[in-house]
């Protein structure tokens, strides 16, 4: 195990994210507290091994040389802050309902904009990219996409993350470091405390800029929506409603005694690859916390907002049943035009995606020290709201 005083820290990646792209100004720095505390977390709580602090390093190093890139861009183009991103399609709901197959499928019309996972990675342009040319982060996608395969298979089965595909905006909203992702990704418990303490309003704030960038870099709107999915929204849906005014939204519905050990178990295969120390029971805990408290704070701002947001409730079996009448559903309530065009896309995509395409992904309760008591107790008020959804 390592020394953790050879983690690294704020001031030390700032310094070498200023030196790596030769720009100093972050624009908002709101982020900087909360990625001091992630990172005292990390030092006191991961257990991170040597491939887990390389990693960490590389990966908050790349965010912050995206933050500096996109900041020169937005001073040298004003314009990009007028980009209108205030009415996407977003599809909600606990990890493993269904959502990326949605998403994925939405996203194969010309009539949206796709959030592909190489942009996502890194927002802001390589230096020296040329016009017509393969754009560069396109490869480091692939790269990435490459190593899951190989050294996580299990994770890749469970959620393929492909350079060229969509990909949920959890890569954006990582960056603000205001986010639960980073409970699921180490164990960090007393920073998630300190989390929900807070209003994450600059993570919120910083991904409607990141949508902005990305759109104007894309030759803007042009009528099309972003088709956006991730379960990180429902404890912020009040912010994310604020933020995004316009949007049409989706809620897939499955049982939390399948999502949650679904979500364990893709947990544990990022964990592996990050510390020789990963604890089960631990892991099974914290994703029965992090999402009874997520979708508890959800119905209650939910119902706060009442009828003044209207939410598509959609059951998993639904989904499995007919995916594309959902979609006609949603595009019809966004004002998305569907073709038959459109159509065959969306069913090429299902046709070349089917489950288990990279491997059989198994989980259990049990394999997390779990119980259907557990479930029961933590989920029985919204097993009792979505009775029909569930069925």
């Amino acid at each position: 195990m390592i020394d953790p005083s050879t983690l690294p820290d704020v001031d030390g990646l700032v310094a070498s994210a200023r030196a790596s792209a030769g720009l100093t100004d972050f624009g908002d720095e709101r982020f900087l507290e909360p990625l001091g505390r992630f990172l005292e977390a990390l030092v006191k709580e991961a257990n991170l091994n040597d491939a887990g602090r390389s990693s960490w390093r590389l990966t908050i190093e790349t965010a912050l040389v995206n933050r500096l890139r996109l900041w020169r861009d937005v001073t040298e183009h004003p314009e990009i802050l007028d980009e209108d991103v205030s009415a996407p399609v977003v599809i909600l709901g606990l990890p493993r309902t269904g959502t990326t197959k949605l998403q994925r499928m939405m996203s194969a019309v010309p009539d949206v904009q796709p959030l592909l996972t190489w942009r996502l990675m890194n927002p802001a342009p390589f230096p020296g990219t040329v016009a017509g040319e393969p754009d560069p982060r396109i490869a480091v996608a692939q790269a990435y996409e490459y190593m899951i395969r190989a050294m996580a298979p299990d994770l890749a089965a469970g959620h393929s993350i492909e350079a060229t595909q969509p990909e949920e905006e959890t890569f954006l909203m990582e960056t603000g470091y205001e986010s639960i992702i980073l409970g699921i990704r180490v164990p960090v418990p007393s920073f998630i405390a300190w989390l929900w303490g807070r209003t994450p309003r600059a993570m919120y704030d910083h991904l409607r800029l990141q949508l902005q960038y990305l759109q104007w870099q894309d030759g803007g709107r042009r009528g099309r929506p972003f088709v956006m999915k991730s379960p990180l929204h429902l404890p912020n849906f009040e912010l994310l409603v604020d933020t995004f005014p316009g949007a049409t939204f989706l809620h897939c519905h499955r049982d939390p005694a399948a999502c949650i050990p679904s979500m364990a178990r893709l947990s544990e295969a990022y964990r592996v690859t990050q510390s020789d120390i990963v604890d089960t029971d631990e892991i099974g805990r914290t994703q029965l916390e992090l999402w009874s408290e997520a979708l508890g704070r959800y119905l209650t701002q939910r119902s706060r907002l009442g009828g003044r947001i209207e939410v598509l409730d959609v059951g998993y079996s639904a989904i499995v049943a007919d995916a594309m009448a959902v979609i006609t559903e949603v595009f019809g309530r966004a004002g998305i035009p569907l073709d038959a065009d459109g159509r065959a896309r969306m069913e090429a995509y299902a046709a070349e995606n089917p489950q288990f395409r990279l491997g059989r992904f198994e989980y259990s309760l049990e394999r997390f020290g779990l119980t259907e008591a557990d479930i029961a107790e933590r989920f029985g008020a919204y097993r009792a709201a979505f009775a029909k959804e569930l069925a």
